[in-house]
């Protein structure tokens, strides 16, 4: 089961910290996922005016597993992953890998990415 996200906005070449808990599909949305020997990544990819997503324009991110057996990672975005992006809109998909190499997309949305003016 894929979960679907709020939207995430931040300022463009600022650090940040994602933090995300997979559920299991399988067990029931509210069931966090056993990470133990598992691989999660973390894209972000532009998207055009018609909603359609482009590829990613930020290389794929590893996320570190916070705690395997509540399912919880998290990915740190440096200032320079997203520097030279444009404002505007994007779209992230964190993925996970299991000991098998069978992948799995398991959280989408929005991503809104400000100027950063200062």
């Amino acid at each position: 089961m894929t979960t679907t996200l709020a939207a995430l906005k931040f300022f463009a070449g600022t650090k940040r910290v994602l933090n995300m808990t997979v559920y299991d599909g399988d067990a029931g949305s509210s069931t966090p996922l056993d990470l133990t020997g598992m691989t999660v990544t973390w894209a972000i990819a532009a998207k055009s005016a018609e909603g359609v997503v482009d590829a990613a324009v930020v290389a794929s991110k590893t996320a570190t597993i916070v705690s395997a057996s509540a399912g919880t990672c998290q990915v740190t975005l440096l200032s320079a992953d997203t520097a030279e992006l444009d404002p505007g809109d994007y779209w992230q998909e964190w993925e996970v890998t299991d000991g098998a190499g069978e992948k799995s997309v398991v959280a989408v949305g929005d991503v809104v990415l400000r100027q950063n003016i200062g």
